[in-house]
Order: C-alpha cells, then structure tokens, then sequence
C-alpha cells in the first residue's frame, strides 16, 4: 500500500491498524538505507582521508569538494577550499596564476574528452627548490 496525501482516512479501526503498522515498517526500511548510506560515505571518507597521496575531488564547475590532508596539510586551508577554485586559491595562497591556468585546461580536456589526464606539475618550494608532482584528472 502505496500512502499519499490523496489516501482515503480508514474506515474501521483494523484498516488504522494496518496503516499504522505499513508507516512504521516503511520508516523503518528508510531508517536502515539511511543509515547504511551513511556508513559507507563514513568508511570511504575514511579511505580518502587516509590515502598517502594527494586527492582532491571537483564539482563540473571545478571547484573542490573534497580535498585530504595529503594535498593540503593546514585543517584551515583545507576547509577554506571547499567551494573554491583554484584561481581562487592561488590568489589565497600568493600563487602564479597560470598554475590554475593549467590546471583548468587540464580539467576542461578530461571533461570533455571523458579520459584521464595526466601531467607534470612543478611546483616551487619557500626555500627554492622545486618539487614535482604527477597529477590526474579523471572525469
């Protein structure tokens, strides 16, 4: 029995009863999807943040949503970031623009070609050494 606003009220007390009894077994069933889904966004939650490498997750615009503590150390950066892009965050930072530059072109091929992407990214360091990273983008 399928309960809409549009439903009819019982005409005996055993139909209430059964209507009654139909609610709580359809709660229930919701109740044990709920939490379910939310173990599992728990658990790979967990994954994510754990990982030893950077991971970063976009919505189609480009922004973050999620970033783990690999890629960005600082909690403040890290919750900072949700949102935002990464012309946003090189202006944060004090970043070279041009490397949200390529990254959006990188994002914008992997979007569009529906592949993933790779490239070299080089990254300067406070004490002027450069580091290099591989980075991914899969659409």
């Amino acid at each position: 029995m399928n309960l809409t606003s549009s439903t009819p009220l019982p005409a005996t007390l055993a139909e209430a009863h059964a209507r009654i009894v139909e609610l709580e077994q359809q709660l229930a069933r919701q109740q044990t999807v709920a939490a379910a889904e939310a173990e599992q966004r728990l658990f790979y939650h967990s994954v994510l943040v754990e990982l030893p490498v950077d991971v970063a997750v976009f919505d189609v615009a480009h922004r973050y949503r999620f970033i783990n503590p690999h890629a960005i150390r600082s909690p403040e950066i890290r919750n900072w970031i949700i949102g935002k892009n990464d012309f946003e965050y090189c202006a944060y930072r004090g970043f070279n623009p041009e490397r949200a530059v390529v990254r959006r072109t990188h994002f914008e091929r992997a979007v569009a070609e529906r592949c993933q992407v790779a490239w070299e990214e080089e990254l300067p360091q406070p004490d002027g050494s450069t580091r290099y990273y591989l980075r991914h983008f899969m659409p």
